[in-house]
């Protein structure tokens, strides 16, 4: 539910800025698991002294680790599951990116039946007078691991700054949602005059179909008068097609 839409003629789709490029179909990027670390480890103490965090993304049955490897501008995270024996065995892969190697990477029991979240901030778009801060979410569906939100909670653009505060609510229940209270201040150039601009959303976690969109709604939106809500309604919708693989450049893989 959008409480207040703004209507600054500004690209309030931020997050596509970043988003654009891995959301169209592509060939994903095609890497084995890493060679320089170890294929397993024999139990729980051997992977928590190698550094491997114990995590529980598959399951509350399900005993895994992930190791966090640093990359030139992101971070690799090699999963290990644990066997009937207690070994932990390397099992997937995938990249979060961070240029200024600023990403925060948590894991969070959102929904109260054993099964986390990786929950990660990391930088977006950057440059010159330019830093956006991206919140991401992954949960593991059953067969793979999935994008379920990407969202903007930060943008530094010059003469726009851009905020989010956001908060989980329900948590620990079926009923998890999101709030986003957002807050744009704008400097006209001209006149060096600010224009703040203040709205907030609620977005609810769907159990079913894994997501904290509504495809339905988003669709809806697509026909909203405003350019910027159906830029931000496309990027939501272009999640199904974002491949974790692909958030790092190939470069990024030396």
């Amino acid at each position: 539910m959008i409480n207040h839409e703004f209507r600054i003629s500004i690209p309030l789709f931020v997050l596509g800025i970043f988003l654009i490029n891995i959301a169209e179909p592509v060939t994903a990027i095609s890497f084995e698991l890493d060679e320089h670390f170890p294929k397993n480890y024999n139990n729980e103490e051997d992977a928590k002294s190698n550094g491997c965090t114990i995590v529980h993304l598959k399951g509350k049955n399900q005993k895994s680790c992930v190791f966090q490897k640093n990359l030139f501008h992101g971070y690799s995270l090699i999963i290990y599951d644990s066997d009937s024996k207690g070994v932990f065995i390397q099992a997937e892969q995938f990249c979060i990116p961070s240029w200024y190697q600023e990403a925060k990477i948590n894991y969070k029991d959102l929904l109260g039946n054993g099964r986390q979240f990786l929950i990660a901030e990391f930088e977006g778009n950057t440059g010159t007078a330019t830093l956006q801060m991206i919140l991401f979410l992954i949960f593991w569906n059953g067969s793979e691991f999935i994008p379920v939100l990407a969202e903007t909670i930060s943008y530094n653009l010059g003469s726009m700054y851009l905020t989010s505060n956001y908060s989980l609510i329900n948590v620990g229940t079926p009923m998890l949602k999101l709030q986003l209270n957002y807050e744009l201040i704008k400097e006209d150039e001209r006149t060096q005059m600010e224009f703040t601009t203040t709205w907030n959303e609620v977005l609810e976690w769907d159990n079913e179909q894994l997501s904290f969109y509504n495809a339905e709604h988003e669709e809806n939106m697509l026909e909203s008068p405003s350019y910027n809500r159906r830029k931000i309604a496309s990027v939501r919708l272009s999640m199904n097609n974002i491949r974790l693989n692909d958030l790092c450049g190939e470069t990024f893989f030396e």
